[in-house]
């Protein structure tokens, strides 16, 4: 028997076995992936993020409510068919859908998309705002002014042994003197709330400087426009803002994620409201207190 000619035979089969495998295992591969984006567009493709009215999904009695999860192709429907009634759900690629009846957008049943793209960086800030707006919407729902031109922003703020600047909250101000107060904002109850002495300063977004404030704890505060009547007396106005107050070492990567809600909303343009979005972010906001109290 020719030696030579018998370990070649045995290397030709071996060379086979592995490659047989290897189409095997990519055949298995593709039939995973498959799979994983049948069970995508077939499983969930979003939630609730906030509603009016009595919203149904096809063949369910129990109507919607804010923080649900949707399936793909859902249809939905609107039975008490008020002009005030709204949905708004958000989708797993950051995107938003929202319906309105003062629109003319609630006569029709309602089919949600069979299939999106998933972005897991995003879904990963909409779930927990999602979560926090349905359990507590009060907490999140922002009273926007019916006039006027002042707006404060919301931030996220690092403290230098207790004092911060807050400059970033007041971007969008026009020139003028104003006067604000902060407080802290807990779920502990009126007595821990730490509402502060109100302070006036000069702005000028041509010329930004630091507006500090000192003996500032992490966590979130409530940033509120004040006017001053002719009493002396200060009284508060809807224009108001959250900021995140976060140590040095947290602050680069709290930032950046809030950057990420940032222009994931900014996408959404016109389609949600803007008090909708900015208590999407206060919720985004809470979010990352929490996380970055739990990472302490």
């Amino acid at each position: 028997m020719d030696i030579g000619s018998t370990v070649w035979r045995r290397v030709m089969s071996l060379f086979t076995s592995l490659s047989s495998f290897r189409v095997i295992g990519l055949s298995l591969a593709i039939m995973v992936l498959s799979s994983a984006q049948f069970a995508n567009a077939q499983g969930t493709i979003g939630r609730v993020y906030k509603l009016q009215g009595s919203w149904h999904r096809e063949g369910q009695s129990r109507p919607l409510t804010s923080n649900d999860a949707v399936p793909a192709g859902a249809l939905i429907r609107n039975q008490s068919q008020s002009r005030l009634d709204f949905i708004v759900f958000l989708l797993t690629n950051g995107e938003v859908l929202e319906k309105r009846c003062s629109r003319g957008e609630c006569g029709q049943t309602i089919q949600l998309p069979h299939s999106v793209k998933q972005k897991s960086l995003l879904w990963t800030i909409i779930e927990p705002v999602v979560g926090l707006v349905g359990r507590n919407p009060i907490k999140y729902t922002v009273l926007m002014p019916k006039s006027g031109t002042d707006k404060l922003e919301e931030a996220v703020v690092e403290t230098n042994r207790g004092t911060a600047d807050l400059a970033p909250v007041f971007g969008a101000l026009l020139k003028g003197t104003y006067i604000v107060r902060l407080e802290r904002k807990t779920d502990r109850g009126p007595a821990f709330r730490q509402a502060r002495d109100p302070v006036t300063f000069r702005w000028d977004p041509a010329e930004p400087s630091n507006i500090l404030f000192s003996g500032l704890e992490p966590g979130i505060y409530e940033v509120r426009l004040l006017e001053k009547r002719a009493n002396e007396a200060h009284f508060p106005t809807p224009v108001s803002a959250w900021v995140l107050v976060v140590k040095p070492k947290r602050f680069k990567q709290v930032t950046s994620s809030f950057r990420e809600a940032q222009r994931m909303t900014a996408a959404w343009g016109t389609k949600l409201d803007e008090a909708s979005v900015r208590g999407f972010l206060r919720a985004y906001l809470d979010h990352l207190s929490l996380q970055t109290n739990q990472a302490r």
